[in-house]
């Protein structure tokens, strides 16, 4: 015991004061990935070190060559601190990279230990190292690694780091009961692993195995300052070569996390431990096992399936701003309300920031968002499309000199208090003027969705910051920014739950038409209320609703199940797709209580049970509110059929991960006799919580009804076939069917419709699903000379979503398509005005060459129904072959107007149709386009489509 405290109180003076005084590797490892701040990299420096240099002298037997390591391990750190993802972990990445480091080290030394055997021999880094020890280094390093990491790290923290359980536990984010249990089983796992290789160490031994060699001030202080100016020679060769290395594969930094040196140090205190009595008393070791020569293991590699982000935030003024917090997001789901987006980093002294993302999550190829809040400024975005570059960003915050203050009360004018605003998407005016919208909401000139999106076409969907009502009713939201529009949601223990739409900027509430209703059904028209910034709202009163979820057959509760509420107050018909805002979950006793619901009719709730329940989801009517009583709602759901498959690439076999969804058939063709014995699957249901993702093997599991049905199979990737392209039993010709629980509108939607028809009474039937690849092509784009072309974009109307191109580093290219049926390869290079057309191969991997030639040009003048020049006007260009019907492609730009309404479009293809379209109207053009001639279009007035 006075041994192992000795060691303790070393490390303790190594490590500085008490952990838990002290900022943790992640938030030393953050401030100087975020912003390079070099006292945090000192810090991580002198804390690390030691352990550092101990596991290169391991490997080395010379003590130049190992702060030749040293210097190269903290030269990777400092150029890798971006890509570690467990950063609390750092120790344990810290440890994998100098064993690499050493090892390549060592491979370089044994090419002139010839000639230094002639020279006088150079002293070893510890004399005690003979080769026995040596040999039982690498046993103990070895048995660490065959260690789980959730009983490696507590050993490695404790004995090697010194901190006691309670740091270590708090840094992993443990129970001290997880922790200290783990760290038990940890200690006696490693016992039997030693004491099956014949190896029992004594506590004097391991001290003189493991015991570090303290490291000086003025040696820590030139390893920073070599990493900071520049490091030896040796140590960049060896440094550049390990990231070299880590770039083949992920880095497997929680796995790596401590190897031999914390192995070692944990030997030490264990075996005294055992010694005091704290371990149960170890079985007699077996003969000790010959030595053997370790073999170099090959370096673990970076990860490369990843996307590294990075850039500069400004203020208003264009000035660099600190601490800024930097989030990612999608860039879909106009009317979705998003989960919020963790952060992912934040801006130094610099205003420089950087990050990577994994691609499994944000892959390139989908549009995302980097959105950028700080204190006292209104939020700053950019938004991303495929191929774009990435780490060269600027984000321009605004000014925050119009806060929301607002005003909560409920029918009867008294404030509400807890009243919880929430904003879950912000949108920003052209040049951040929201003039124009307030003009045409007022003078309505259109329906709400659609002047959003012609003056609101930038939103962002995090973060997504609070503000909670006071005693007297009022919140007050800061870091919109002036001129914005924001969505948002109240919801509050009393009252009903609803979206709000507020502008920042100060006025009366404006209401805008949302849907026009027709009169001759009866069919109210329904408007959206959009608040100033300094608003006053009268909240409905909350209706809550009580019940139980039972099995309709056997009575037993079912807990788990959602139960969500649905109603035109929370979600209005441009709202229709939201994530209901009002939901709960049944208890062990199939129990529920909702909150949140407005009292009166037109409203129903969902069930839906959790996705390893075999019951089907349905919805039910909610009666009449009576006053503060809750309404009590018992909802009994029925067994469905297990409907188990696999879904694969139809030419290679390989699982792909898609989703799934259920579609009960009623049609006079497919009709399920069995839905009518399922009240309310044929209803409002939010279809998206319906969806069932398949594993990595490809393999899911649904709940069907039986009878006949589909299953739409979702794998939205280029160049898979959609369902209505294909010509197997996986295809269709329809394009809708008339299913439930919702109308299948789209079978473009899904890359695979399989018919189902479980026996009434079965438990689970089989379904495995292909997906077909169709045909591919390889080609090359020529200039007007003939010769190959870089930079041009290729739009392949074969494939689901052309405009998601990107200029071509190279001249080729490579694209799929439908060998049923053929479309056009477009491929256009705006930048020089040219243009060319080709079609597919006639054969799987054939080779194609577009050479491009002058495009057509079109120019005209917007004018409105008055003749007036329209100016500053954003306008989508779509295009289509003539003898195609549907307007299903459009270009991946836009076409803006001019101070005096005039237009230009350059790079047009002869022989298409083009239009020009706004939320207000459209027009075509198309007739009388030639190769390198331009078309004058005259007064073009946008006309609605039913004119």
């Amino acid at each position: 015991s006075a041994q192992a405290g000795v060691v303790l109180r070393r490390l303790r003076r190594l490590d500085g004061t008490d952990q838990l005084h002290r900022p943790p590797d992640a938030d030393l490892l953050e401030r100087f990935a975020a912003r390079r701040d070099e006292a945090a990299f000192a810090a991580l420096v002198r804390r690390h070190a030691p352990m550092v240099l101990n596991v290169c002298r391991t490997v080395l037997r010379h003590e130049h060559d190992a702060e030749d390591a040293l210097q190269a391990t903290f030269l990777v750190l400092a150029r890798k601190a971006n890509s570690i993802r467990h950063r609390e972990a750092l120790a344990g990445w810290l440890y994998e990279v100098a064993h690499r480091v050493a090892a390549r080290a060592q491979t370089r030394t044994a090419r002139r230990r010839e000639q230094e055997r002639k020279a006088m021999p150079v002293a070893s880094a510890d004399s005690t190292l003979d080769m026995t020890l040596r040999d039982l280094q690498r046993v103990l390093h070895e048995e660490l690694l065959r260690l789980p990491d959730k009983y490696r790290l507590p050993l490695v923290l404790c004995y090697l780091q010194g901190r006691s359980h309670e740091e270590a536990a708090v840094q992993l984010g443990w129970t001290k009961g997880t922790f200290r249990g783990r760290l038990d089983r940890g200690r006696e796992q490693l016992r039997r692993r030693l004491t099956a290789r014949g190896i029992a160490l004594s506590g004097v031994l391991c001290a003189c195995v493991v015991t570090p060699r303290a490291i000086g001030e003025s040696t820590i202080e030139s390893l920073i300052r070599a990493v900071s100016v520049g490091a030896s020679t040796r140590a960049g060769a060896l440094a550049e070569g390990v990231i070299r290395a880590m770039l083949t594969s992920k880095i497997k930094v929680a796995t790596a996390l401590l190897l031999a040196a914390s192995f070692i140090l944990t030997a030490v205190t264990l075996t005294q431990r055992v010694t005091a009595g704290d371990e149960p008393a170890k079985s007699p070791p077996a003969p000790r096992a010959a030595p053997q020569v370790a073999e170099a293991k090959p370096p673990v590699a970076d990860n490369v399936d990843s996307t590294r982000y990075g850039g500069r935030v400004v203020g208003p003024d264009g000035k660099a701003v600190a601490g800024v917090k930097v989030y990612l997001t999608d860039a879909g789901g106009y009317h979705r309300r998003p989960t919020p987006a963790p952060e992912s980093a934040t801006s130094g002294t610099d205003g420089r920031f950087q990050f990577s993302v994994s691609n499994a999550k944000f892959e390139e190829r989908w549009w995302v968002r980097v959105v950028a809040a700080a204190p006292k400024y209104g939020v700053g975005w950019v938004e991303l499309e495929p191929g774009a570059k990435r780490d060269d960003l600027t984000i321009r915050l605004v000014e925050d000199d119009l806060p929301i203050t607002g005003q909560i009360v409920d029918l009867e004018g008294k404030p509400i208090p807890k009243v919880t605003l929430t904003v879950w998407q912000i949108h920003a005016a052209a040049d951040d003027d929201v003039g124009p919208w307030v003009a045409a909401a007022q003078g309505k000139q259109g329906l709400a969705h659609d002047l959003e999106r012609k003056y609101f076409r930038r939103y962002t969907t995090s973060p997504c910051p609070q503000a909670t009502t006071d005693v007297d009713g009022k919140l007050r939201l800061t870091g919109i920014g002036r001129n914005r529009l924001v969505r948002a949601t109240l919801e509050g223990p009393t009252i009903a739950s609803q979206h709000v739409c507020i502008v920042t900027r100060p006025g009366m509430p404006v209401d805008v038409l949302s849907h026009r209703g027709k009169r001759e059904y009866g069919e109210p028209s329904q408007f959206i209320t959009y608040y100033g910034s300094d608003f006053r709202l009268a909240a409905a009163p909350c209706q809550s609703i009580v019940g139980v979820v039972r099995d309709a057959q056997t009575k037993k509760p079912i807990p788990g199940a959602t139960v969500q509420g649905h109603n035109q107050l929370i979600a209005p018909s441009m709202y229709r797709g939201l994530d209901p805002v009002v939901k709960t979950t049944t208890d062990a006793e199939g129990r529920f209580r909702l909150l949140g619901m407005p009292t009166g009719k037109g409203y129903t709730i969902a069930v839906l049970p959790s996705k390893d329940q075999p019951y089907v989801a349905r919805h039910v009517d909610v009666p009449d509110g009576i006053g503060v009583n809750p309404a009590r709602v018992d909802i009994d759901v029925k067994r469905g059929v297990w409907i188990e498959g696999k879904i694969t690439d139809k030419a290679t076999g390989k699982p792909l991960k898609g989703s799934v969804e259920y579609f009960a058939l009623y049609d006079d063709k497919y009709d399920n006799p069995n839905l009518r014995d399922y009240p309310g699957f044929d209803g409002t249901i939010v279809h998206d919580n319906l969806w069932v993702s398949a594993k990595e093997d490809g393999s899911f599991r649904i709940v069907g009804l039986p009878g006949p049905g589909v299953i739409g199979v979702y794998y939205q990737r280029d160049p898979y076939l959609r369902a209505d392209q294909r010509s197997d039993e996986f295809g269709t010709k329809e394009k809708s069917l008339r299913t439930a629980p919702y109308w299948l509108g789209f079978t473009s939607n899904y890359n695979a419709l399989a018919k189902v028809n479980p026996a009434k009474g079965a438990e689970s039937v089989k379904c495995d699903v292909t997906i077909d690849p169709g045909w591919t092509f390889k080609a090359t784009v020529l200039g007007p000379d003939g010769k190959p072309l870089v930079g041009a974009k290729s739009l392949n109307l074969n494939m689901a979503q052309p405009w998601n191109c990107e200029p071509t580093k190279t001249a080729e290219f490579t694209g799929g398509f439908n060998p049923a049926k053929r479309l056009d390869i477009v491929v256009v290079h705006p930048e020089k005005g040219l243009v060319g057309v080709a079609q597919p191969p006639k054969q799987d991997g054939g080779l194609v060459a577009v050479k491009l030639e002058p495009g057509a040009t079109a120019a005209g003048r917007l004018v409105n129904a008055d003749g007036k020049p329209m100016a500053g006007v954003e306008l989508e260009l779509w295009f289509r072959p003539k003898e195609r019907r549907n307007w299903n492609d459009y270009l991946p730009w836009h076409v803006k107007t001019g101070r005096d309404g005039r237009f230009r479009i350059e790079a047009l293809i002869p022989g298409y149709e083009y239009r020009l379209k706004d939320p207000t109207g459209e027009t075509v053009f198309g007739d009388g386009l030639h190769s390198g001639e331009t078309k004058e279009l005259g007064d073009v007035r946008l006309k609605r489509v039913d004119e």
